[in-house]
């Protein structure tokens, strides 16, 4: 997706009001493509060559096995589109699954219970029973997400950030959105994932960081002073900055005077910042 990664491309196109639909084996094709919803309203149906560890090799024995006919259960999508096991789990943790079984913890133990051979693909040979559903709750909004993402790189259903916002609020830190409507000289606390890092070799020791929640982006920069300072935040993605607005017209930055951790990275969803220097 070039500069930036797949889940900001996501995330403004909702704030444009385009739909997206998540991977379904049932109605993704490979690529993701535009499809009708219920309303006939135009929307992106993501396709399944977004989930990782999937490629060009499984591409083609995908696509063929999916012609015809839909496959009516599990163990037939399985044989017939030749994805291993690892493939089939992903699809099952991220709810691609949910034509043959709609939960996605039941749909990983159905997976698990399937009879593969040494290379992880389906065999020939019956399971004894079906089983039943995962002795497990339900996966949470939390545990969603961090599948999504995980398996992904991006979710539809929400935003990291989201999930800390009534903390957030409580403790007065502002949406990105709202750090943008700032005056000038306003001295404000915002939170974000770190999507993109960058420390130009001609900036003198600054550094770019460029914060996002659901509501948008807010640009903040360090100088190499408070970088050094605060180098145990450099390598976690969700971060807590507080600054002072800087206004230009249209031009909003955010000076950074502190940096802090909003979560360590174990409990950041999977998102990955993209660095460059």
């Amino acid at each position: 997706m070039g500069f930036y990664a797949p889940n900001t491309v996501l995330q403004d196109a909702k704030r444009h009001e385009v739909k997206v639909l998540p991977v379904n084996v049932m109605k993704s094709r490979w690529d993701s493509t535009l499809e009708r919803d219920a309303s006939g309203a135009l929307a992106v149906r993501l396709g399944v060559g977004l989930v990782r560890g999937l490629g060009p090799a499984h591409q083609a024995d995908y696509e063929r096995g999916m012609d015809g006919d839909p496959p009516k259960t599990l163990r037939e999508f399985a044989r017939r589109t030749k994805l291993p096991q690892v493939a089939l789990e992903r699809l099952a943790v991220i709810g691609a699954l949910r034509a043959f079984v709609p939960a996605r913890r039941d749909a990983v133990w159905k997976v698990q219970a399937l009879s593969l051979d040494e290379a992880g693909l389906l065999t020939d040979v019956e399971a004894p029973e079906e089983p039943g559903a995962a002795p497990l709750p339900a996966m949470d909004q939390t545990e969603r997400l961090a599948a999504d993402f995980s398996v992904l790189g991006l979710s539809i259903e929400s935003h990291p950030i989201a999930l800390w916002r009534g903390q957030l609020k409580k403790q007065q830190v502002l949406r990105c959105s709202e750090v943008n409507r700032c005056p000038h000289g306003a001295k404000v606390k915002v939170a974000g994932l770190a999507i993109v890092t960058q420390r130009p070799g001609t900036a003198k020791g600054m550094v770019f960081i460029t914060l996002e929640d659901e509501t948008g982006l807010v640009n903040a920069v360090l100088t190499p002073a408070v970088w050094a300072a605060y180098r145990e935040a450099r390598d976690e993605v969700l971060l807590v900055c507080d600054g002072k607005v800087e206004r230009e017209d249209d031009v909003v930055n955010l000076m950074v005077t502190r940096v802090q951790r909003l979560a360590p990275r174990r409990e950041a969803a999977g998102a990955q910042t993209r660095q460059f220097r």
